[in-house]
This record gives C-alpha cells, structure tokens and sequence, in this order.
C-alpha cells in the first residue's frame, strides 16, 4: 500500500492498447478497479502507467500519449514539429 506522500506525488495514466492514447489522468495510485464492476471489460481496451505526478500532462494530456512498448509518457511528435 502506497504511502500518503507516495500517492500526493503521483498520478495514473490510463490509455488506449491499441494506440496509447491518454484517456484519463487521476492524481495518485490508481488501478483498473476505477471502473468498478466494469473492470473487466474496460481492462479489454485500456490499461494505465503510474508515474511521477505532472500538472501539465495532467492539463494537457491531448499532447501526449504512452508508447505501448516502453509504457512511457511521450510528447506528440507533430505537436513538436510545429515549434521547430
């Protein structure tokens, strides 16, 4: 079980398998029991990462996505290219 200060600093990214889009970011250690008694079948489509907390992913979670193989948070290559 995480700590209080464990949980304050970290937020759990819950994406799409099939292409790692984000579709929701929660403050704090969750798991797939946020669905409740559709767990299961949410667990068919999505998974999630936890990972340190981040106000601006959590803000702008649109410009980003995990990559399914290494399961970490990246920017959006296309949003990079428009700043280059």
């Amino acid at each position: 079980m995480a700590s209080i200060n464990e949980h304050e600093n970290k937020m759990t990214v819950f994406y799409k398998k099939e292409n790692g889009n984000i579709d929701k970011v929660f403050i704090g250690i969750q798991d797939m029991n946020v669905y409740g008694q559709y767990k299961d079948v949410f667990s068919m489509v999505f998974d999630f990462i936890v990972t340190n907390y981040d106000s601006y992913v959590q803000n702008h979670m649109e410009m980003f996505y995990v990559d399914t193989e290494t399961k970490q948070l990246k920017l959006k290559s296309e949003l990079v290219q428009n700043y280059l």
